[in-house]
């Protein structure tokens, strides 16, 4: 079994990030393309469960009443979620 060093991961991982394609990121680093797409899989699953882990803890109406003021703007009366 060949194991990817963690410095290749990082390197593709980043790669990705600045939006290099799969293929052109396989010529830089040297890895199979399948390689890449799991990299990609899995660093989105991170990603994701980051964000539901961040979002869960977070007051739900006082934001909803921040944000619809901050599209509508003022003149537009809070709906009174954060009373």
């Amino acid at each position: 079994m060949n194991a990817l060093k963690i410095e290749a991961k990082t390197q593709a991982v980043g790669l990705l990030c600045r939006g290099n394609s799969i293929r052109s990121i396989e010529r830089i680093i040297g890895i199979d393309r399948d390689t890449v797409m799991r990299l990609k899989v899995r660093a989105g699953e991170v990603c994701a469960k980051i964000r539901d882990d961040t979002i869960r803890r977070l007051p739900q109406w006082p934001l909803l009443d921040r944000t619809l003021t901050a599209l509508a703007g003022p003149a537009v009366p809070l709906l009174g979620f954060a009373q």
